[in-house]
């Protein structure tokens, strides 16, 4: 376990900005998650998580009380026959390249998305028709007080979400691959890490702010409203896919979260549509 007292929240994002940080405990191991849950209850602190940050905005207040980032054991991945067995502190990338490994095909679609296990199957992540609700068999999580499995999950999944009950962290998800050869995994990531290249900004960011709406895409509601290119202190629309914002040097919390509400009223006064976060809001200062 290791503890760390007044972080700067935008070391542990993709924006690289963002309020303190209290206190962040990178938790081990099982044991140590439940007595940090324990002894927090008794001392009435509040307890967050945060995973790689690559979908979340810490907000210009910081995050009070305890953020907890999972480590050790929880980073571990395991091969069992097809399936992938994946501790939710694990890196994509990481499970990637075990599955390219392995000669194991299904997780594909995750390459270019940053980001840890827990993270990617909290928010459903995926690319085009594909999502990790559609490889997941099996899921560890930790209710505050035990462990659990849940394995049926057959209506767990809705689009970029994934229906935990309330409380409940994941720990640990299992993938049901399909056999192949290293060769054809490899280039087929190799394909969509090239094509992504081409139509989504790599730098400092945290991919897809908005869901895309019913029937329509989120970033070409923001493109018609003028929003192309278009900046607001350090925080930019991206010319290259206006669905994502960019940080400039010198762009703090603020900046992003202003953007934010200008493109969502504005959107909203053109066409009547909400435009819903798919990045995750942490901390506070979020007027």
């Amino acid at each position: 376990m290791k503890v760390s007292k007044s972080i700067d929240g935008g070391s542990l994002t993709g924006y690289g900005c963002g309020g303190r940080v209290d206190k962040l405990i990178e938790v081990e191991t099982r044991q140590e998650l439940s007595q940090i849950f324990k002894e927090s209850a008794k001392r009435g602190d509040e307890v967050s998580v945060i995973g790689g940050g690559y979908n979340t905005l810490i907000g210009p207040g910081g995050v009070r009380g305890i953020l907890l980032k999972l480590a050790g054991e929880f980073s571990l991945i395991k091969v069992n026959g097809e399936n992938l067995i994946a501790g939710a502190g694990a890196r994509n990338s990481e499970l990637i390249a075990v599955a390219v490994d392995s000669g194991l095909s299904g997780v594909e679609f995750l390459s270019g998305i940053p980001g840890t296990v827990g993270g990617t199957v909290r928010g459903n992540a995926g690319s085009g028709q594909e999502s990790v609700g559609g490889r997941l068999v099996e899921i560890e999580c930790f209710d505050g007080e035990k462990f659990i499995r849940l394995t049926d999950l057959k209506n767990s999944f809705s689009y970029r979400k994934f229906n935990l009950p309330s409380g409940y962290l994941i720990t640990e998800a299992v993938f049901s691959l399909d056999k192949s050869s290293p060769e054809i995994v490899g280039n087929d990531i190799a394909s969509r890490i090239a094509n992504k290249k081409k139509t989504q900004p790599f730098g400092q960011n945290c991919g897809s702010v908005f869901k895309n709406p019913p029937d329509s895409s989120a970033w070409e509601l923001i493109d018609a409203a003028g929003f192309r290119g278009y900046s607001m202190g350090g925080a930019r629309v991206s010319e290259k896919h206006t669905n994502f914002i960019e940080c400039l040097p010198g762009a703090n919390e603020k900046d992003i979260w202003n953007l934010i509400k200008l493109i969502r009223k504005k959107v909203y006064d053109q066409c009547g549509i909400k435009l819903s976060l798919e990045i995750q809001l942490l901390g506070e200062g979020f007027d």
